[in-house]
């Protein structure tokens, strides 16, 4: 099927492809019948959302976002923000938020109890953030999510606080095992966290890390060992 994940055989077409799309993605669209009498509340929500920053002096919140999916899901509707960039915006703080209920092994978020990929997924389709966008915003937030918890590790490894490294390292873990990227290990963000570490981590640092890191997903270690820069 288009757009499903290939594997690291796959024809350069076939990788190309896959891409475009976040591997969370689940559907295209809303199913059911569409109720019109929602749409006020629903592009009030969005002018809420909109003007958060100006008018509350707050950011955009995770919770008007969680209903703003629901609303729009339950009524399949779907609202245009009234800038592309204001729309990213909410879409990268559900990110953001995702990544947090992830890396505290949630399986949801929101009163709405929404599975992480069922919940970003429903925001892109009632916003309109287009697939490509979405990969580019949820990979850019969840490498900069790993590079900051394996600096977090290194760290905990230096001060000798075993605890908190071991609950980092969980949360690595849980963050490479629900918001994968589409080409794993070969994903350009993979190699820009390397980089980025290069000067913040040592080999035998790194080796000490890996060799603390859960190992039952061999994706997962596959990850760490690229993140990590080690052969082995």
């Amino acid at each position: 099927r288009k757009g499903e994940r290939g594997e690291g055989g796959a024809p350069p077409a076939a990788t190309r492809e896959v891409s475009k799309k976040p591997v969370w993605w689940l559907y295209d669209d809303f199913s059911g019948p569409v109720r019109e009498g929602a749409r006020p509340q629903v592009q009030q929500l969005v002018r809420l959302l909109e003007g958060a920053k100006q008018s509350y002096g707050r950011d955009v919140n995770m919770g008007d976002l969680c209903q703003l999916k629901l609303i729009c899901q339950d009524n399949s509707l779907t609202v245009a923000p009234k800038t592309a960039s204001g729309r990213d915006s909410m879409f990268r703080t559900a990110v953001e938020g995702a990544l947090d209920a992830v890396e505290e092994g949630r399986a949801s978020v929101g009163l709405g109890n929404d599975g992480v990929h069922d919940f970003l997924t429903g925001l892109c389709v009632a916003i309109g953030v287009p697939q490509d966008r979405a990969l580019t915003i949820s990979s850019g937030e969840t490498a900069a999510r790993l590079r900051s918890l394996l600096l977090q590790a290194v760290v905990s490894l230096r001060t000798k606080d075993d605890l908190d490294l071991l609950k980092t390292l969980i949360r690595i873990d849980n963050v490479l095992t629900t918001m994968p990227f589409p080409l794993k290990d070969k994903a350009p963000e993979v190699e820009v966290i390397t980089r980025s570490l290069r000067n913040s981590i040592n080999a035998e640092e790194g080796r000490k890390i890996y060799a603390q890191f859960p190992q039952a997903k061999e994706d997962n270690l596959r990850m760490m060992r690229a993140m990590l820069n080690l052969s082995v």
